[in-house]
Formats: structure tokens, sequence, C-alpha cells
């Protein structure tokens, strides 16, 4: 069992979510137009103080919490379209590229973060 994403993106998320999946939100990936091109499978996230989105996987949250989070367990389960429709202001200023995995730039954006020195 591999974990994909950088320790300090997991400490960050496992701290907002005080280490407790059930108080994150769920994003179904279903309806996102990478999935064929894609090999997420949907994603967790948690809110900074300033309602930044950060992500983990389902993949490392399967490694991390020793099961796979369910969607109706969380405290909010979106799906693709609500999640960017939720986020639409936000991801247009991230400047999201059409033809990228939304969890993965996110993913990717959080952790650049945490390492600007």
């Amino acid at each position: 069992m591999i974990l994909h994403s950088d320790p300090k993106l997991i400490g960050q998320f496992l701290a907002l979510c005080e280490s407790n999946w059930h108080r994150c939100g769920y994003v179904s990936c279903n309806g996102c137009p990478r999935i064929p091109h894609c090999d997420q499978q949907d994603f967790l996230f948690a809110l900074t103080e300033e309602a930044v989105p950060v992500i983990l996987s389902i993949t490392d949250a399967k490694i991390i919490f020793s099961e796979r989070p369910e969607p109706e367990e969380c405290l909010i389960s979106l799906t693709y379209y609500q999640f960017i429709t939720l986020y639409g202001k936000y991801l247009a200023l991230q400047k999201l590229p059409s033809d990228t995995c939304l969890a993965g730039f996110l993913i990717k954006q959080s952790t650049e973060k945490l390492y600007d020195w």
C-alpha cells in the first residue's frame, strides 16, 4: 500500500477534519469529463479557515482510515458538478485547466503552498 499524497498535506487534512472522515465532505467524480483518462476514484475535502478545500483522494483515504469512506457517512456528499458549482469562482481564480483532473490539480496546488518558503 502506497500513499500518493504528500505527508504534510495528509497532516493538514487530518488536522482540519480532526482525524475523522465523518467531519469532511465527499465528492463523487461521476460526471467528470476526465474519468476515462483519470485514475481518481472520488475524493474527500476539508476546509481551511479561508474555506479553501484541502483534498484527499479516496485511494489514500482507504489506506489512512483502514476502510473506504462512504458518501452518506460524510458531513456532506456532493457530485462533481455540485462541487465545481460551489467552488466555481475559486476554481476560476486558480485557472484550473479544462483538461486537468480537479482533485489532482487541487492536491498539487495545496502541496505547493505547504512548501512555499
